[in-house]
């Protein structure tokens, strides 16, 4: 079998992530052993090579959850992550921001959706 895409191990780590977030705090070792697949399953999408938009967007979400710079109640939340909601201010979380909205274009406009432009940020 070929190497998985991003968006097939995103599929694999949104199983892992709902199986994770299914198990009952105090079973803190079935927790940690579930963290750690999801996280395993993540890195891997990550490091995986794409060019299409869609998959570098679920890289982008799937770097903000392995970083936990953002509370989420669906994943798709991440989506909406803006830098400054936090207390993490570093280089790194701007672009991260800036590259996201960046694709979100991109993809809008090779799907021909016209999706509501995330907020406007201070200089933009």
């Amino acid at each position: 079998m070929g190497r998985k895409s991003v968006t097939q191990l995103y599929r694999d780590f949104e199983k892992a992530n709902k199986a994770y977030n299914a198990i009952p705090d105090p079973e803190e070792k079935r927790q940690q052993r579930a963290l750690e697949k999801a996280s395993a399953i993540g890195h891997r999408a990550i490091e995986t090579p794409t060019n299409r938009p869609e998959e570098m967007l679920l890289k982008i979400r799937l770097c903000l959850w392995l970083m936990g710079v953002a509370p989420y109640k669906k994943l798709e939340d991440l989506d909406r992550w803006r830098p400054g909601l936090q207390l993490h201010r570093e280089i790194e979380h701007d672009t991260l921001a800036a590259l996201r909205d960046d694709l979100h274009r991109l993809a809008s406009r090779r799907a021909n959706l016209n999706p509501t432009p995330p907020p406007r940020r201070a200089g933009d």
